[in-house]
């Protein structure tokens, strides 16, 4: 399953260097992980030295997705 997802990213040239692993229980090895980590738990975010927003990522480069700054909302 590892061998075959990762190539499938690599076949469709993503832009940036990763490394997989599978693991029975993926929270306790993303608590540790000492790179970025990829994930909506909170838990594992507030672990983490770095966190990516994948989804946000794929959904801008798939459909040129935007999305509203809260911020930038006058509320």
């Amino acid at each position: 399953m590892r061998d075959e997802l990762e190539r499938r990213l690599l076949a469709n040239a993503f832009p940036i260097a990763f490394s997989l692993s599978l693991a029975a229980s993926a929270d306790f090895a993303l608590k540790h992980y000492s790179g970025v980590v990829a994930s909506s738990d909170s838990v594992i975010v507030d672990s983490c030295r770095a966190v990516i927003d994948l989804p946000r990522i794929i959904l801008a480069r798939a459909f040129s997705f935007r999305p509203v700054v809260l911020d930038d909302l006058d509320l």
